[in-house]
């Protein structure tokens, strides 16, 4: 699945040479790396530098973002329009090269987007579905149990977008099977929906339950499409 852009506004253009680069505003309201950029110490600059950083990790340019960082670009400052960290950029596009060498540069794993929604990192990869970043942010400390503002977890997103290898891995971490968002729903509710039988049946192997009702009062064979799914279910519900 293609990651959702999480950087809104004008792509920034590069000049050919980005050595040793700075970062100022172009006349048309772009961005340029240019000049000797050894001063990135001001709020102004430090707020350019971030929405810059962000887009390079974004774009899994590391060389120059790598620059950026020597030239004392904050690892964990958001960038300003929508308040994305660059350890999020490069989660959500799946950037593993990217997120090894920003947490180098004491990435804060858990820092969440500067929006309010409150998702982080690994909320970014599970939806994205990139299975490698997610292994490398749980490793890093990334927290199974973190909520976004409607309480959606990451394994919710890992499922209700179809991703079994992200899936695996953080209900391998821990992380609760039966945990609802601000909806009532569960895990199981969306792979059932999806007609998914490989995440339905993790799901049920780390625990989750299919008698668990949402807001509507729907359960998991509410959601159910094919008499062979409604048979699962019915199986490991104990009203049955």
């Amino acid at each position: 699945e293609k990651p959702a852009a999480l950087v809104t506004g004008t792509t920034p253009k590069f000049a050919p040479k980005p050595r040793s680069a700075a970062l100022a505003d172009d006349e048309d309201g772009k961005f340029d790396v240019k000049q000797d950029f050894t001063q990135v110490v001001d709020f102004d600059g430090m707020a350019l530098a971030a929405r810059c950083l962000v887009r390079l990790c974004e774009n899994g340019n590391l060389t120059v973002a790598a620059e950026l960082l020597q030239a004392k670009a904050d690892v964990n400052m958001p960038e300003p329009d929508i308040g994305v960290t660059p350890l999020i950029a490069a989660a959500n596009a799946g950037h593993l090269d990217i997120c090894k060498y920003l947490f180098r540069k004491d990435a804060d794993v858990n820092s969440p987007v500067g929006d309010g929604t409150g998702r982080t990192a690994l909320h970014a990869a599970a939806q994205s579905g990139f299975a490698s970043v997610v292994q490398l942010l749980l490793e890093k400390g990334a927290d199974v149990k973190a909520v976004d503002l409607t309480k959606t977890h990451s394994l919710q997103l890992a499922v209700r977008h179809g991703h079994a290898g992200a899936a695996e891995l953080l209900l391998k971490a821990k992380a609760n099977p039966n945990s609802a968002d601000d909806q009532g729903q569960v895990a199981i509710n969306d792979a059932v929906a999806k007609d998914r039988f490989d995440l339905v049946t993790k799901l049920l192997e780390f625990g989750a339950l299919v008698n668990v009702r949402n807001m509507a009062g729907l359960e998991a064979i509410s959601f159910s499409r094919t008499p062979t799914m409604q048979a699962i279910i019915m199986k490991h519900d104990v009203n049955f």
